[in-house]
């Protein structure tokens, strides 16, 4: 059962998913088409000029990622765009591709199973990654998992936790409000965020064998989840994770509990 849960919290990780963004991550802007560079062009700074060519540089890989073609996605990575990213005259412009590139070979290389190497990638990304956008909090959601993956329970557990406290304060500075607004969007895409982090932190403390902790994050994320109109989905992950976890450890209350909260669809 411990490892049944696992996987099925593996494959729910909305952080290895190619079409995954986030209203407020830093991903490089659309290309400027031909008869509008020009005109545009003359009111850029240089900064935004080389944030430009790298963006052509980059461009590639967003094709990759539609097909789902991880060797496109490293190749280009490794051999393009990492490298002309490191000689960028501008930090933020150097830290911004530096990041998408290892953050796009860490999922990749996570899809391949190779866990190791997927979180030695991933700890270079959170060199570059924006401090103050929910992507810098994700990273640590995934070399958490990358050595949950491995077994490595103890070494999981700090950067599972710092994921969840940073989302929570990504929250508290952006939210519009403590009631659910269509509008608040940026904000409920990060609650969805948190809402996934807590529960991967519930799984880790079942394998630690703290089962009420357990319990108690995955009811802060299901309220959450409702509350702020969480997607489906994101509602059916803390749900079955929960009953998976009572039935595991034979806790006819808290299985009574989750079975009466959002059905899975089958």
């Amino acid at each position: 059962m411990f490892s049944l849960l696992l996987i099925v919290a593996l494959l729910a990780c909305p952080v290895l998913s190619f079409a995954q963004t986030n209203s407020n991550s830093k991903e490089p802007a659309p290309r400027i088409h031909t008869d509008q560079s020009v005109v545009v062009g003359a009111h850029l700074t240089p900064e935004e000029v080389e944030d430009g060519k790298m963006n052509d540089i980059y461009q590639p890989i967003y094709g990759f990622e539609r097909e789902g073609n991880c060797d496109g996605i490293i190749e280009t990575a490794r051999s393009a765009v990492i490298p002309a990213a490191e000689q960028a005259t501008f930090v933020s412009v150097r830290n911004k591709f530096l990041f998408l590139s290892y953050r796009g070979i860490g999922d990749c290389t996570f899809k391949a199973k190779h866990y190791a190497e997927a979180e030695e990638t991933y700890l270079k990304a959170v060199e570059y990654a924006d401090k103050d956008d929910s992507s810098y909090a994700i990273n640590f959601e995934s070399i958490a998992l990358c050595r949950m993956a491995q077994q490595q329970i103890s070494g999981a557990e700090e950067p599972m936790e710092k994921a969840v406290s940073l989302l929570g304060d990504e929250i508290q500075r952006l939210k519009m409000s403590d009631t659910y607004k269509k509008e608040d969007f940026v904000t409920n895409a990060v609650r969805m965020d948190q809402d996934t982090a807590m529960n991967y932190l519930a799984v880790l403390r079942f394998r630690q064998q703290r089962y009420p902790e357990a319990f108690t994050l995955l009811g802060r994320a299901y309220d959450q989840a409702i509350k702020f109109q969480a997607p489906t989905h994101t509602v059916e992950l803390i749900v079955g994770t929960a009953r998976e976890i009572a039935l595991a450890i034979g806790d006819d209350a808290e299985n009574a509990i989750w079975m009466k909260r959002a059905p899975i669809s089958n």
